[in-house]
């Protein structure tokens, strides 16, 4: 029982970050979505310092995935913001914790949709 739990542990410790906006631009362009697993098995997500340290994960996940669509045109740029943005409100979705979310929510000044951090 031990080994399942520790099994459970870890495949819960990790969120994926992917670019579900680039899926339209890599079907154009031949170039495979990137994704990025951020584990969080070592961090104390009831503690603010460990959430703190999540959410910076999932946002340099966020901007390294993403990296690709960064150029110097103000659209290029655009689309690199709008897929930053929306692989760390995903990620944030798959984790699902409240004080994540909450840190997300302060973050970005956005209020709480439903879809966002159901369990307590």
């Amino acid at each position: 029982m031990k080994a399942l739990k520790s099994k459970m542990v870890s495949v819960m410790g990790a969120a994926l970050i992917m670019i579900p906006a680039l899926q339209g631009v890599a079907g154009e362009s031949g170039a495979p979505v990137k994704k990025q697993i951020v584990r969080y098995a070592d961090l104390d997500l009831s503690a603010p310092a460990g959430v703190q340290m999540l959410y910076g994960r999932l946002k340099g996940a966020a901007r390294s995935v993403c990296s690709q669509l960064d150029g110097f045109s103000l659209m290029e740029h655009a689309r690199y913001r709008a897929c930053v943005a929306e692989a760390v409100e995903d990620a944030v979705l798959a984790v699902d914790s409240p004080a994540l979310t909450e840190a997300y929510l302060a973050d970005t000044g956005r209020k709480p949709v439903s879809r966002i951090a159901r369990r307590q």
